[in-house]
């Protein structure tokens, strides 16, 4: 059953050497698709950026949630 990973973060420097093979092993493991999760407007420009960005067949879909955190 292919599934959805409904919230990430994936815009956090811990992501940013290994993002593609982040997206891979989800694909692998059956998610199909990462919302990724704006907390300000940074965050926000940088998930927008990210579900932007060229993917690979054998990568999850990034798709962007924006918004403002009240306590950010």
């Amino acid at each position: 059953m292919p599934l959805i990973d409904t919230h990430a973060h994936l815009d956090q420097p811990r992501f940013a050497d290994d993002l593609d093979d982040v997206l891979r092993r989800a694909a692998r493991a059956q998610v199909e698709a990462v919302i990724a999760i704006g907390v300000d407007a940074a965050s926000s420009a940088a998930t927008v950026a990210l579900a932007n960005a060229a993917r690979g067949a054998d990568q999850a879909s990034v798709y962007a949630a924006v918004g403002i955190q009240p306590n950010d």
